[in-house]
């Protein structure tokens, strides 16, 4: 049987060539086709019509009647946000849609694929599953390449090499070894259509159009396509070839497209890039740009962080651009290359940009000119600044020798007038670009944004955060120390709320925090007048320090209306959350709430950003548990220091019970665990037990021992904590985050857990996980026992504990499972520490305000 093919489908007849192809192999297929895009003939094979707005249709469909797997196809136009229909599916994804939008097509669409993978989908390219449409290697029409097309091929896979390390261009247009058209963000016909308005018909056919992909281009849903129509296009422009980079372009229309080449004199061939790259070599032996990598700025207004960024993008474009002759000035966009010049000249590429706008529906002024300067030049300066001021463009970015700089800093004023900045820079040799590899130096960039970021370092940042309880002041307090450490020498300066550990970073507390942190309904009731005051004294500090990030550190029942009303005082602050409440267990409705007042979540469990795309909350990043800090550090911990100082007995099995840190937990849960211990020790004999405790409840644990059969050993302190988690048989354990430390420490457990009576039937109401375990959640099945309420049973405990107690299968599974939740849990090395990686995210807030982009 044949294989089975959902097709996302946009204009144009690609859709259904793939159908066609796929059906003539023996496969089956259905269309998703959007409405206002996908052409009428899709109607002949088996289809769905849906809305750009219907996302969660077009995921179900493609599931379900697709197969799984699917293609995406055909041309899409930028949609009308306000003609779509939006379902619930839409909302969920939103958040990432919106994060989407920084960066090129290929960083674009690659999210697009992780997204729908995530979603249960396989992408697969249109190649995959309809190889026939590839261009093969040789000469396609009746018409040969001469030497000149070859070698003017040769110059524009070189300039689609240099481009596409940049995310950008995937055609140009070369005659007689000039540049005469690069493709930017408008598409190849519409950069035909400037070729066709450039050429001067008594010159005859000459010049070849080159397309291929990019180096690390998407190719599952950006494969580049060339037709019948490119080929009308291409012979409209006057121009004597084209050539594809075999393998790498689909040709559709084969036949049409060839019998019009042919009819025209059309030269039409796919070469390899092999054939290509050898060719391409003599034009790298041109002059590079040196420099030591500054930004200045001439006038009053100042370049921002995100424009920073935006010039050294196209720093990096027009000098390595330089050695080919062409690209003398970019327009860049949130690090996307929006238009390249060519032969055309500048006020012509400014021109084009206003039909090219990409940066949103705001009147708010985004992206950068970046110009190549030499001695000499005899540019329209005050012509440049008016036109790009026009387009909407934040500043104009003038790259060369100071000595080149004169015309333009007698602009200044003009630049000042029209609202916008004029900057200078140098930069470091990029002249050595490597064709073989498709990449251009990328250490110029880090430099330049280094150098950049050192420049506008002057002005302090100022952190204002918000701990409520002494778990916040630890988390606090690592942050404030990556922070110092990730800042690379800028001044910060720290105000809020915080305990011994964050003063002790550098904090002041604007009150002791000893005063809210209080836990249980009873003690928050008891000292609500205070803790409301100092929730208003909070919010005031805050809006009147007008930080540059307010971070709120857990305690969501304090930190949260503070942030409410910041957010409603003073919406230009960032406000970021560390550590997310539990909206994937209970209360699933806090999550959308949360989006109105809470910019990004610093996750601490790796479910949880999954979580918050699903309920439609803020953008969350998982930055890592501060427990996995301590990972490698458990792991070499020796139990038998531990062994001496209780008398472990090597014969018998040894338990370690956890019966919880609040007193409500500990009152509830000493009696059946002592009755639980009871029944184990008469079905197996003589254990050794032992209970980690803290000071706090020592005392009820004291108490309840009159329900045990035996007394335990009592451990305090962390080390011995954990020394006893490795040498323990198992664990009986209260539901919480001892569970985690558990599972880092690959103790096999059991988890039990009772409430209140009286609040049974309002948490069954609100409580939405499938697990009260942590490690179940993290790995997706309930690997470990969990003995919940009324299961929550002497008999149960016993009989749950009874084989994880020596070596069976069943303690051989939950070990064997323990080893995921670290290797889940786990960052990237490059993301150093949880709190480093929530310092990244912090510094990008404060620097760049609440248009900072998650990474």
């Amino acid at each position: 049987m044949g294989r089975k093919i959902g097709i996302l489908a946009g204009g144009g007849q690609l859709p259904a060539m793939i159908a066609d192809s796929v059906i003539a192999e023996g496969g089956s297929v259905h269309i998703v086709g959007v409405l206002g895009e996908a052409d009428e003939n899709i109607a002949r094979f088996p289809h769905t019509w849906a809305n750009w707005g219907q996302i969660g249709l077009m995921l179900e469909t493609l599931r379900e009647k697709g197969g799984g797997e699917m293609v995406i196809a055909g041309t899409v136009k930028r949609p009308d946000l306000f003609k779509i229909r939006p379902d619930l599916g839409f909302f969920r994804v939103l958040p990432e849609l919106l994060r989407m939008l920084k960066g090129g097509d290929d960083s674009v669409l690659t999210r697009v694929v992780k997204l729908l993978e995530r979603y249960g989908l396989t992408v697969r390219g249109a190649h995959e599953v309809a190889p026939g449409l590839l261009a093969g290697a040789g000469q396609l029409g009746a018409v040969a390449l001469d030497a000149q097309a070859r070698a003017d091929a040769a110059l524009g896979y070189a300039v689609r090499q240099v481009l596409g390390a940049l995310d950008a261009g995937q055609a140009v247009v070369v005659a007689d070894g000039k540049v005469v058209a690069i493709e930017g963000a408008e598409g190849t016909d519409r950069m035909l259509a400037r070729v066709k308005a450039l050429a001067d018909p008594a010159q005859g056919r000459r010049g070849v159009l080159t397309k291929g992909p990019k180096p690390k281009q998407e190719l599952r849903v950006d494969m580049p396509v060339v037709g019948a129509q490119t080929i009308d296009n291409v012979v409209a422009a006057g121009l004597a070839g084209v050539v594809l980079e075999a393998g790498g372009v689909m040709l559709l229309d084969r036949a049409q497209a060839i019998a019009k080449a042919d009819a025209a004199g059309c030269a039409l061939s796919a070469l390899r890039p092999d054939e290509l790259r050898t060719s391409a070599q003599p034009w790298l032996a041109g002059p590079s740009m040196t420099g030591h990598g500054t930004v200045t700025s001439f006038g009053a207004t100042q370049p921002s962080e995100a424009h920073l960024l935006d010039i050294a993008r196209g720093i990096e474009a027009v000098s390595a651009l330089a050695p080919l002759g062409t690209g003398r000035s970019v327009v860049v966009t949130r690090s996307f290359i929006l238009a390249i010049e060519a032969a055309e000249g500048t006020i012509a590429v400014l021109d084009r940009v206003g039909r090219l706008r990409q940066w949103g529906l705001g009147k708010r002024r985004a992206g950068v000119l970046v110009i190549r300067a030499d001695d000499g030049d005899a540019l329209p300066v005050e012509d440049i600044l008016r036109q790009a001021a026009g387009q909407g463009l934040a500043g104009v970015a003038i790259v060369g020798p100071a000595s080149a700089m004169g015309p333009w800093r007698a602009a200044a004023s003009t630049a000042d007038a029209l609202g916008i900045f004029l900057a200078h820079s140098t930069t470091t040799s990029v002249g050595n670009v490597d064709i073989a590899r498709g990449e251009a130096s990328m250490d110029v960039v880090a430099d330049l944004r280094n150098a950049s970021r050192n420049a506008t370092a002057k002005r302090e940042l100022k952190i204002f955060l918000v701990a409520g309880e002494h778990s916040g002041d630890a988390l606090g307090a690592k942050l404030m120390s990556a922070l110092k450490s990730a800042a690379g020498g800028r001044a910060l300066r720290f105000e809020g709320v915080g305990g011994a550990q964050m003063e002790a970073q550098g904090l002041a507390s604007i009150f002791p925090m000893h005063e809210v942190a209080v836990m249980g309904i009873g003690a928050i009731i008891a000292h609500f007048p205070t803790i409301a005051r100092r929730v208003y004294q909070t919010i005031d500090a805050a809006v009147a320090a007008k930080p540059d990030v307010v971070v709120i550190i857990d305690s969501p029942e304090f930190t949260h209306p503070i942030a409410k009303r910041i957010r409603k005082r003073a919406p230009d602050i960032p406000i970021v959350d560390y550590v997310s409440p539990s909206v994937w267990a209970w209360r699933p409705g806090r999550a959308r709430k949360m989006k109105a007042y809470v910019d990004h979540v610093l996750g601490l469990l790796p479910f949880e950003p999954a979580a918050h795309l699903r309920l439609g909350g803020p953008t969350c990043s998982y930055v890592g548990h501060p427990l996995t800090e301590r990972t490698a550090w458990i792991q070499a911990l020796d139990t038998a220091p531990l062994e001496e100082k209780l008398g472990l007995r090597p014969d018998k099995p040894f338990l370690v019970v956890l019966p919880g840190s609040r007193s409500s937990e500990v009152r509830r849960l000493m009696q059946p665990f002592g009755e639980g211990l009871k029944q184990l020790i008469d079905m197996m004999g003589d254990i050794d037990i032992a209970v980690p405790v803290v000071e706090s409840v020592r005392g009820l644990v004291e108490e309840g021992l009159v329900h045990w059969p035996k007394r335990p050993h009592f451990i305090t302190g962390e080390e011995d904590k954990f020394r006893a988690f490795k040498r323990a048989s198992c664990a009986l354990a209260a539901s919480g985050t001892v569970t985690l430390e558990l599972g880092l420490s690959g103790t096999p457990m059991v988890v039990a857990y009772k409430v209140d009576p009286i609040m049974i039937p309002i948490l069954r109401l609100l409580i939405t996980a499938e697990s009260a375990v942590l490690v179940n959640l993290i790995l997706g099945e309930k690997v470990i026992p969990e003995l919940l309420q009324e299961h929550c049973t002497a008999t149960n405990i016993a009989s749950a504990l009874m084989p994880l107690m020596t070596d069976t299968a069943a303690r051989r599974k939950q070990i064997a499972a323990m080893q995921q939740v670290g290797e889940r849990m786990a960052l990237p090395a490059a993301a150093g520490l949880p709190s480093e990686a929530a310092a990244r995210i912090v510094l990008g807030y404060a620097r760049d305000g609440r248009g900072a982009v998650a990474p």
